[in-house]
């Protein structure tokens, strides 16, 4: 594994449940579907760790639950589908 100098320069987050629904092929051509706990996370990237093997340049996919509250209940009064507006709520960092 190659090192490469840290060259982030967006502010990370340490997260401590932060779950990642990851998707994507392994190096052997495998389709993956796995939950993985986020280490840290920014506005650009995120970090975790998982005992499956990914090439530099690999696609993958992370579905990313973001803890939320209802704020606002509006309802179409002709058809009845309510629209929801929702805060983001913070993540529980690590001290």
């Amino acid at each position: 594994m190659d090192l490469e100098i840290d060259r982030r320069k967006n502010k990370r987050v340490k997260t401590k449940k932060l779950f990642f629904k990851l998707k994507g092929k392994d190096i052997h051509g495998n389709e993956i579907e796995k939950l993985v706990v986020a280490d840290d996370i920014s506005k650009v990237g995120a970090s975790f760790e998982t005992d499956l093997d990914f090439e530099i340049g690999s696609e993958i996919y992370l579905s990313i639950p973001l803890p939320s509250k209802v704020i606002r209940i509006e309802k179409d009064p002709l058809t009845g589908k309510r629209k929801y507006a929702v805060l983001f709520e913070k993540y529980e960092v690590e001290e």
